[in-house]
Parts: C-alpha cells; structure tokens; sequence
C-alpha cells in the first residue's frame, strides 16, 4: 500500500482564520442595530438580514433570508419611477430589481431615499446605499444594502426651513432693524435687516461692511457723538447698551429711534460682536414731551389758582401744595412735600384720616370722594378754621392719587352768623306784632268793623294777603334758623306712608284749586313703612305740591308717585310746566334761592321751602333731589329708608 502524507498544518490555520474573520464579521454586522445591513445574490434574493434591518423593517430574518426578492420590500410606484427615469437615460428598458442596482453594477455606489411601508402600515422614510459584491475574480456574486432611517430628520430639517422662512418674515414684519455688528471701532455691520429702508429710507445693503454709507454718518449730527461715545462705553465694559438717539432719513425727516444690544461671545468669553435691535420711537418721544408741557401747564396753573390745592399719594403723603395752599395754611410748600396731610387736620380728625384712607384703598368705602364738605382744619400756627373741601381720584401714571380743593371760609361763616343772628332777632321782634296785625285785619276784612266800601274792602284785602305771606316767611325763617342752629325736635314714628301722603294731598287741595290744577296720587303700596315725622314730612310735602301747583299750566294735573328702590321707597312730585333752568340746578336747595328774581313777584314764595324741605328729610335719614329738563317740567323726589330694610327695634 503507498500512501502520501501532506502538512496541511498552514490550510487548517487558514480555514480557521477565515471562520472566525467571518463570525467576526456577522457578529458586527449583526451588532449594527441601528443601521440596517441587507446582502443578496446576483438576481436580488436576500442572503442576509442583519438585527438593524430587522428593527428597522420590522420583519424577521428567518423570514426574509432566502425567500424574499429585495425589490418586493419597497413601493411598486417608487420603483417604476425610478426605471422609467433610468430606461429614458440608457435609452433600454430598465424593470424590477435592475431599478435598484442598474447603477451600483457598473461599479459606482449609489445613494437614494426610498419609502417603505412596514406591515403595521406605519411609513418610514430611508437613505439606501447600493453597492455590488463581486468575487476575487472580480465576477458580480452579489449586492450589499446599507439603509438608514431619516424620517426624524427629514421632519426634523423641514421643520427648520418651515421655522426659518417664519423667522425670516418675522424680522421682514418687525417695526425695527435687527442687526449684528463686528466688535470694532467703527461698528462694522454684518448683517441688518430689511426694516433698515422702512427706517431711514435707505437699503439695508448700503451699510453691510460700509459699502455705500456708514450708520454713523445719517445719525443726527448733535446726536452723533453722545451715540458714539455710548457705543464706545458698551466695548469698553463687555456689556449691553439702550440709547435714543435721532437719524435723518434720506428724504430728510428726522426720526427719533431706541437701540438696544448685547454682546456675544465666544467659548473663552471674548467678545465677539454685538446683536441689537433699533425701532421708530417718534411718536412716543413726541407724546413724552407734549406730557412734560402739559405737565408744565398744569403745575403754572395750579400753582396760581385762587383755591388752595393739594395733591396726595394713596399713602397719605404731599406731593403738591400750590400757592393759595401756603397762604391759607401758613406752610411753605417744601416744608410740607413728603409729609402726611394729617398734618394740616387737628384731633380727633387727624388720628382717623390715616383710617379712611387704608378703608377706601381696601374697600372703596369713601365718605368725602367727590363731594363738598365742610370741615375743620388746623394753620402751623395751630389756629383752626372751617374750610370746603372737594376730593377727586386720578391715576397717574399707574399709582392713585387725590386732588383736594380747599377753600379758606372763614369769612363766609362769619357772615352766615352775622345773617342768622339778624334773621333770628328780626323773625322774633316781628312775630309778635305781626299776629296782631294780622289778626285785626282778619277781623276787618271778615266785617268786625262794620260794612266796608269796595275800596276799604280791597285795600284791607291786600293788607290781609300780604301780613300773611310776611307771617309765612317769618315762619319759614324761625324754621331755617331752628334747623342750622340743631334745636328743631323731630318725633321720629315708625307708620304706614300711604295716609301720610294722603292726608298731605287733602291738606294741598285748597292750594291746587286757587292755581286751576288738580293733584292726582297713584296707588301707594299700604305695607311699606317708614320711620319720620308726620307733621315735618306734611312740610316737606306742602312745598313740593305749592312748587308744583305754582309753576303748573293752568288746567293741568300735578302727580304723585311712590316708588320702591332696593331697600327705599321714592316719593315724586311731577309737574308740566316750564322746567328749571340748567345755571339753577346746584342753586335750587339753598337758602333763598330762585331761578328768577321775577317768581317771587309773580310766582309768590319765600325761596326758603326747598332749603327747609332738604333739611328736614337729610334729618330723617332721607335723601332729596330733582330731575328736570327746561320746557319738559319738574320731578321733585325724597327718599326715605323701607322700615323693613332698617333696625326693627325702633317702634
């Protein structure tokens, strides 16, 4: 037997190389998860189907590996596309999985997107890269796939250019330049945007890198060298800068424009340039400067205004305190800026204004807010006097202050007491004789005398009429007097309205029928009750109907209505006739007072029964007022709180 004995030591050595060259090599293949690895034949069936297409195809291998035509996994449409584009391009017909490697077979990788649609039927979006495997003789054995998913980053770009084009024409639609400048001395510009021309009339290519114009020359020249040295300021620190300025647009109108910049810098902290942002502030500046001369205005104004002024912060502090101010309390306006009103107030007032004011800025409560009132206030040199007060609320500029107008009245007071001292003597040294006066020619004119000629008749007649019309304004007089001086007594009873105003209606009828008018009272609710003095509200009453039946055409109805309002009840008196003139409106409850000297003499009346009847319904917690339009007639009301709504102790 012959034999041969080869060493096949260095095959063996070989072989095994190349095994574990090859599981190395399906083991990194394999690891590629994120990277999809696909092999096949010649002809396009899959020898090899690595862990990342599996993850990224969502198929398995040992599904795919063998069975599965590499041109099956993606869109017919996509792939006769791209053969009609290749057949028109080689001019021969290109088809099927020749669409895939038409161009990887010449030797030439090739890269493109494809679509795939995984069987869950989600669509992914893939970059393939195709490239022929051929032998060591250099024959084509096969292709080797490599895919990867980029359907985030296809969103992910189309999103930028979407954010970009938003960004680009939100800085085209911004009222301003943005820009950025190098950090130099002459503020080199790199970049401004489109809004440049809107500003200054010029095209923003005109400052890029000085090509036409530099920014500095069309800033205003009184302006130049403080915006320059500014910028200068800006390098010099490293920091952000705000500064106005003016620029002469090209058609030469002067602008008012804001810059603001920041600095960027680099990963050593060095600066590197500046980003900034310059917009129109013209009307703003304008605006700023028209409310510096209001203001100017204002403070002249006040400062020479006969009443005194003054100012306060929702804190209580002075802020202004005009001349007439100083002249009526003896301060100098600096010696009192800062300080708390209270001091211009002597006790107890002085202690419980700090109090008012913390409830009206919590609770709006105000008891002094837009009204007149009278109080008493204190000079530096402790003197008191009474003065009228008027507070008003204004917001400026975003803080609540309160405009208090004083007026020094002294003297007015002195006078109201000098007249009521004289009213009240000369009501009571008159009375007397009066109601004899009266009463004697009562008895003549009633035939105590005997029978009276025709002339003696009249004569005495208007004797009588007008000791009586003398006896009622001494009457009305002692009343005004009895009210200002608090000594009038009032029998406060809770009773029913209704008879009240029936009764007062009954008592006024004689009055309506001598003026040709008649009186009509609309039903009044008989459960509503009020708490009053019956025979003050009869007053009260009988002036409202005599004012009414007065000023009444002739053959007219004067009415009477009764209203509920919330916890109130209204009593209107209405007439038709002429009105009450606009200039007499604030006028009409004060002492004395008449809308024309000439209704006394036609009209008759004291021009004291609106003064009483205010008086008496403010003293039974009531309120009074009027509505009226000139030619449309008068609506005289009162009002007086439901007993109901108020303390059910009172009887």
């Amino acid at each position: 037997m012959y034999g041969v004995i080869t060493d096949i030591t260095e095959a063996r050595t070989q072989q095994q190389l190349m095994r574990e060259t090859r599981a190395y090599l399906e083991a990194v293949v394999q690891a590629s998860t994120e990277v999809a690895i696909v092999a096949t034949d010649a002809f396009g069936r899959i020898t090899l189907f690595n862990a990342g297409a599996e993850r990224l195809l969502a198929l398995s291998a040992e599904h795919v590996v063998g069975q599965v035509n590499a041109a099956d996994l993606l869109p017919a449409e996509e792939l006769e596309e791209r053969a009609r584009a290749l057949s028109a391009a080689l001019q021969r017909p290109i088809s099927g999985f020749d669409a895939l490697v038409e161009i990887p077979r010449s030797g030439t990788p090739e890269t493109r997107h494809w679509t795939y649609r995984r069987p869950d039927g989600n669509q992914r979006l893939i970059n393939l890269t195709v490239t022929a495997i051929r032998d060591n003789q250099g024959a084509l054995s096969g292709y080797l796939g490599i895919a990867t998913d980029i359907t985030e980053l296809l969103e992910t770009t189309r999103a930028l250019q979407k954010s970009e084009s938003r960004f680009r024409a939100m800085v085209s639609n911004l009222p301003g330049v943005l820009y950025r400048c190098a950090n130099d001395s002459q503020r080199t510009l790199n970049y401004l945007s489109e809004g440049m021309e809107r500003l200054s009339g010029y095209p923003a290519a005109d400052f890029i890198r000085h090509r036409v114009r530099h920014y500095l020359d069309i800033i205003h020249p009184e302006d130049r060298r403080e915006a320059l040295e500014a910028f200068n300021n800006q390098q010099a620190r490293q920091e952000g800068w705000e500064h106005s300025y003016r620029l002469v647009r090209a058609d030469g109108e002067v602008v008012w424009v804001r810059e603001k910049s920041r600095p960027q810098h680099d990963r050593n902290g060095q600066v590197l340039g500046y980003d900034g942002f310059i917009w129109d502030v013209t009307e703003r500046v304008q605006a700023e400067l028209n409310t510096l001369e209001r203001e100017d205005y204002l403070r002249k104004l006040i400062a020479n205004v006969i009443d005194g002024i003054i100012i306060i912060d929702q804190r209580g502090q002075i802020e202004t305190f005009n001349h007439a101010a100083e002249r009526i309390f003896g301060y100098r306006s600096e010696e009192l800026l800062g300080r708390n009103l209270n001091v211009l107030m002597p006790q107890p007032t002085r202690d419980a204004h700090d109090g008012y004011l913390r409830a009206y800025h919590e609770r709006g409560e105000s008891q002094t807010l837009e009204l007149n009132r009278e109080m008493v206030a204190q000079r530096r040199n402790g003197e008191t006097f009474p003065i009228e007060l008027r507070v008003s609320q204004i917001s400026h500029r975003g803080e609540r202050k309160f405009i208090g107008l004083v007026r020094d009245i002294t003297e007015r007071k002195r006078i109201e007491q000098m007249k009521n001292e004289f009213v009240s003597i000369v009501s009571h040294e008159l009375r007397t004789p009066l109601t004899s006066i009266t009463g004697a020619l009562g008895l003549a004119t009633g035939g105590a005398l005997g029978e009276l000629t025709a002339t003696q008749q009249q004569m005495l007649g208007i004797a009588y009429q007008n000791s009586q019309r003398l006896a009622r304004l001494i009457d009305d007089l002692l009343d005004m007097d009895k009210l200002v001086a608090g000594k009038m007594t009032f029998q406060l009873e809770r009773q029913p309205l209704a008879p009240i105003l029936q009764e007062a209606v009954r008592m006024s009828d004689d009055y309506a029928r001598q003026h040709q008018v008649g009186f009509v009272l609309h039903p009044v609710d008989p459960t509503w009750q009020v708490r009053v003095d019956e025979v003050r509200l009869h007053q009260v009453m009988a002036n409202f109907l005599s004012n009414a039946a007065k000023f009444s055409p002739a053959g007219d109805q004067v009415e009477i209505l009764a209203e509920p309002r919330d916890d109130w009840v209204r009593v209107t008196v209405a007439d038709r006739g002429p009105g009450i003139p606009p200039a007499f409106h604030a006028r009409i409850f004060q002492k004395f007072s008449q809308a024309d000297s000439s209704d006394t003499r036609q009209k008759g009346g004291t021009g004291l029964g609106l003064a009483i009847s205010k008086e008496l319904v403010e003293r039974m917690t009531g309120r009074i007022g009027f509505d009226s339009e000139p030619g449309q007639g008068a609506r005289f009301w009162f009002e007086l709180p439901l007993v109901e709504a108020t303390d059910e102790r009172h009887p």
